[in-house]
């Protein structure tokens, strides 16, 4: 049976009278510096190969990347060191990696000298003294639960397999039994192998199961891999026991088939158990100790531990050290003051107005409305405002004056934001001749061409320059950003968002900042040259807004310790900053080596895995090809075979390098097929979007059965067209999202461009 957080939380407030035993794994110790289990898995397999690569260390493994853990495992099946079926791997890996019991030991111990109890072991001590928790059980090996309770007034009482007769005592009020199932290291040697926990723990196990049977159980973090502990879970809880399992797992993965067969187990045998998904031990520890602690002195401490784990997040101010500025940078901002007021117009109960409607009204017209809690905000001619209304039988009960605060612009997306940006719009496209869409886009109405930097015409449509405005605070001043841009339509004069999108990626895709800034001043120029400073609709000047400084736009000051500029050119900034230097990226070869640019440090040292591919048998990268046939092949295939040419750029301007090839930057060869191999599926032309995708999916589950290949690419020529989808009222289906989602379900690795 299944239970929501929340529905544990409730439960357990109705029944928090009763003590509960709290069960811990290895998941609940994550968030204090313990390794999952396998990830444990992971560090014995990598020491194991290691120890076989003396000229290698673990930072050249990172074993969370996918291609060492490939590689440590198919090391680790030639040499036939792998379990045999149905052996845990954690216990095999282990004793393998550390035969000796000593070094089992010391390895345990490194890793427990550097956990620290997170926030929701420092919430079960205040659980014990509320009488909600009764004991502590934990197949860990870190004792957090004792270093917790160090801290309070609580005295933890640890118990081991070595001293299984502590459970007998008689224990105080500040007394609380921390016992591990597994022993404890400061004790004895390690007994976390499945052999040396079954053989030596039965006597405690036996306590276990005895305890548990008399009391309600909250597991967190456990996987359920013990077959001797789940088997005394098992016996406490069936057999029409009254009391409740509540096994907390961290999302879908944890309801595994162990747990699953427990918990049916137990139900069917007239038992209580519950999965409960929640979002992880601490959070759990946080509901709980919310939901059940009462008491004032206790809910003190709990609020106490609560807020300090907020001030560990917590981050200071950002604050940057003052230097002297070397260089300054130009925004496309520019400083303005909005009117002082606008006409707040109150209607009749029995009228209201959209947006829509307010924007019909506007249009052609000498001021802005918009609609404002059932009312009508505006600026500009008020008797042209009214006569539009009465034309539409929009009836006025009342018009007033009200005054404009500056805040207004720091509200995102506000009312009386929108009013003031379709006010400036309209009027700049007014007095400047140009067409606007009355939002924030104005544009030019003769054409113009833009070419690249060779003179070459950029497009074969009609090309509008255009800028885009809009309001924002920056730096505590009120301004207006102005983003140039172009419009491009149809040969017939019609906008397509399709053609506006590709054809501006070609006229900007390349655009460095000396031509958006010349673009920029193009546009800051014709609507703010130095007498036009004031706007407003005509006969409306109380309603002005007004350019900062001349219209000259915002500067910040950069310092980088290279220069000192005068005073004369900082002493109008209005912003600071410093430079960072660029990240030095790690890259592969003989040793580690670090720069800056990706390019140059794969092409001198190959990327960060170098050391991986050299170090075992490969026989290169191998492709599988999915293709339409005839002449899109035969171009693919003339394609790849250029990945091993040298190719030298045609220019620098934009930080193009020489192509060395593809094994000389990669260190490693690129298997590409033959057109006649197994590893090549081919399509056909379908006018279906889904049918294609079907028959893609299909070509790649073909090549995907053969095995040997490492990457599958996807070819759809560009005659296609791009993006290849489907769209009505119900749906939208784009043919590349769906098939890179169907090879990520699948765990194929695709290229598809």
């Amino acid at each position: 049976m299944i239970m929501t957080i929340s529905e544990l939380v409730r439960t357990l407030k109705i029944n928090k009278t009763k003590q509960h035993i709290l069960f811990l794994g290895a998941g609940a110790s994550v968030a204090s510096g313990m390794p999952m289990v396998s990830t444990c898995i992971w560090l014995f397999k990598r020491e194991i190969f290691l120890s076989e690569h003396p000229e290698l260390t673990s930072h050249d493994f990172d074993i969370s990347l996918k291609i060492v853990q490939n590689k440590i495992q198919s090391f680790l099946e030639r040499k036939n060191i792998v379990p045999d079926h149905g052996v845990d791997e954690y216990s095999y890996y282990f004793k393998k990696c550390y035969s000796i019991p000593e070094a089992r030991r010391s390895f345990f111990q490194a890793l427990v000298a550097e956990a620290n109890p997170s926030y929701g072991y420092h919430i079960i001590p205040l659980l014990f003294q509320e009488k909600f928790i009764c004991s502590l059980w934990t197949t860990n090996f870190d004792a957090l639960g004792a270093k917790a309770c160090k801290d309070s007034s609580i005295r933890a009482i640890e118990v081991g397999a070595d001293c299984v007769g502590r459970l007998k005592r008689d224990n105080d009020s500040n007394e609380f039994l921390c016992v591990s199932l597994h022993g404890d290291y400061r004790y004895d040697l390690l007994r976390n192998l499945a052999d040396e926990l079954q053989v030596n723990e039965n006597k405690l196990l036996e306590e276990f199961s005895d305890y548990t049977s008399r009391h309600s159980i909250i597991i967190c973090g456990y996987s359920g891999r013990d077959r001797c502990v789940m088997s005394s879970l098992r016996k406490a809880y069936a057999c029409d026991n009254p009391y409740f399992v509540y096994w907390c797992g961290y999302g879908e993965d944890d309801f595994n088939a162990e747990v699953q067969s427990f918990i049916e187990a137990v139900n069917n045998s007239g038992g209580h158990a519950y999965y409960v998904n929640t979002q992880g031990f601490d959070d759990l520890l946080f509901r709980l100790g919310g939901c059940v602690i009462e008491s004032l002195e206790i809910k003190k401490k709990y609020f106490d531990i609560i807020s300090s784990k907020k001030s560990d997040n917590f981050v200071e101010k950002f604050k940057l050290p003052i230097q002297p500025v070397s260089q300054l940078i130009k925004a496309n901002a520019i400083e303005i003051t909005i009117p002082t007021q606008y006409w707040e117009i109150t209607l009749a109960n029995s009228s209201y107005v959209t947006w829509k409607q307010c924007k019909d009204f506007s249009h052609n017209n000498p001021f802005a409305i918009v609609p404002f809690h059932g009312n009508i905000c505006g600026i500009g001619e008020l008797s042209a405002i009214k006569n539009v209304l009465k034309a539409n039988n929009i009836i006025i009960q009342e018009i007033k004056t009200t005054p404009l605060s500056d805040s207004e612009i720091t509200y995102h997306d506000g009312a009386i934001k929108n009013l003031l940006l379709t006010a400036i719009v309209k009027i700049l496209a007014n007095k400047e001749n140009l067409n606007t869409d009355g939002r924030c886009f104005l544009w030019e109405k003769t054409q113009y061409s833009p070419v690249n930097r060779y003179g070459n015409s950029l497009s074969v449509y009609p090309c509008y320059r255009q800028v885009e405005i809009s309001l924002s605070n920056i730096l505590g001043k009120n301004c207006i950003v102005l983003i140039p841009s172009t419009l491009v339509t149809s040969n017939n004069g019609e906008w397509d968002k399709e053609i506006q999108k590709i054809e501006f990626n070609k006229i900007s895709g390349w655009q460095h900042n000396n031509i958006y800034n010349n673009d920029f001043e193009y546009w800051r120029k014709k609507l703010f040259c130095s007498n036009k400073n004031n706007f407003f609709f005509q006969n409306c000047s109380e309603q002005s807004f007004c350019t900062c400084n001349n219209s000259k736009p915002l500067y910040a000051g950069i310092a980088d310790n290279s220069r000192t500029l005068p005073t004369e050119f900082t002493k109008d900034t209005s912003g600071y900053g410093i430079r960072i230097p660029e990240i030095e990226l790690l890259f592969g070869g003989t040793e580690k080596t670090s720069n800056i640019s990706p390019i140059d440090g794969v092409k001198r040292n190959g990327p960060y895995s170098y050391p991986v591919l050299t170090t075992l048998e490969n026989k290169g990268i191998k492709l599988g090809i999915v293709t339409p046939n005839g002449s899109d092949a035969k171009k693919l295939f003339s394609f790849l075979k250029k990945a091993d040419e040298h190719i030298k750029a045609e220019n620098t301007h934009d930080y193009i390098a020489d192509y060395p090839g593809f094994s000389q930057a990669f260190k490693i060869a690129l298997n590409i097929p033959p057109p006649n191999s197994d590893r090549c599926e081919y399509i056909s032309d379908n006018t279906s979007v889904k049918k294609l995708a079907d028959e893609i999916c299909h070509a790649i589950d073909s090549i995907n059965k053969r095995e040997g290949q490492d990457v599958i690419l996807i070819f759809l020529p560009q005659r296609w067209g791009y993006p290849i989808r489907e769209e009505n009222e119900q749906e939208c289906f784009d043919l590349h999202d769906f098939v890179k989602s169907y090879c990520a379900q699948k765990g194929i690795v695709a290229l598809l461009p």
